[in-house]
């Protein structure tokens, strides 16, 4: 089964606060009843727990905590089945913050047909104990759903750690959805130009019909943004940027166009 982890798409969408329909309910974690976040099925074992955080958060006003057992066992959330087409690409994805070693955790997903549990993409949704983070840290795949794939399944774990037990791990804004439903919406600019590309030098041009100024945003593979300036003369001054791959946003007139961009 052909297996896809790229960033570029992920990015592309993102840049649109409506492009893409999230298929995981209450990813955010935002709606909790009885002391446990809505959509998901919890287990806890020998003294864990999944609490609601409205401190450390990565987005909207509360996260997923999960404080691990002290001893063996583990505590469990899992997103009851989420109908997929075969064929379609999806992206999965969340935030998790695991600075201590008092705890470890891991996704635990799977494409399902009816009950069962497909073996593809295995490598990456079963993966090992994901390693510490510097304060949020996003984790992304994005995946082909297999030929006889209904569904799929997430589900988050937490362990105790290589120490003790009764360490911290936070989760927030898990997404998984169709990348068909995440097409930017934009106004195409015409005769829009960006060049050279790839790029080698300290200046990016973007040119137009219009020529007319532009708002020029630029965001690195992680979703986060290293430019954002606007253009009179269709220059923008990149000496900044590192080598790699970058998303550029271009507004004009009230047009915006997105564009990718190499930088060597």
């Amino acid at each position: 089964m052909k297996k896809i982890y790229t960033l570029s798409f992920f990015l592309i969408a993102a840049l649109s606060a409506n492009a893409q329909t999230n298929l995981v309910p209450n990813g955010n974690f935002e709606t909790w009843t009885d002391g446990a976040p809505e959509g998901y099925i919890v287990y806890n074992d020998n003294g864990g727990s999944l609490t609601q955080e409205t401190t450390d958060i990565h987005g909207g006003t509360s996260a997923a905590l999960f404080t691990a057992p002290p001893e063996n066992g583990n505590v469990k959330a899992i997103v009851a089945d989420i109908p997929v087409t075969a064929g379609n690409t999806y992206v999965f994805s969340y935030w998790v913050k695991d600075e201590g070693d008092n705890a470890k955790g891991r996704h635990w997903a799977s494409w399902r047909s009816g009950s069962d549990q497909l073996d593809d993409n295995l490598d990456v949704l079963h993966p090992d104990f994901l390693p510490n983070t510097s304060g949020w840290e996003q984790v992304t795949y994005t995946m082909v759903a297999p030929a006889t794939a209904d569904a799929f399944r997430i589900d988050f774990r937490v362990y105790k750690g290589t120490d003790a037990g009764s360490g911290l791990i936070y989760y927030d804004d898990v997404m998984f959805y169709d990348q068909a439903t995440a097409g930017i919406k934009e106004n195409k600019i015409s005769g829009l130009k960006m060049y050279p590309n790839p790029l080698s030098g300290n200046i990016l041009n973007i040119t137009s019909d219009a020529n007319a100024a532009k708002t020029v945003a630029v965001y690195d593979v992680l979703g986060k943004q290293v430019i954002n300036t606007i253009t009179a003369n269709g220059t923008v001054n990149v000496s900044g940027l590192t080598s790699g791959v970058y998303i550029v946003k271009i507004t004009e007139e009230g047009k915006t166009a997105t564009k990718k961009l190499v930088v060597k």
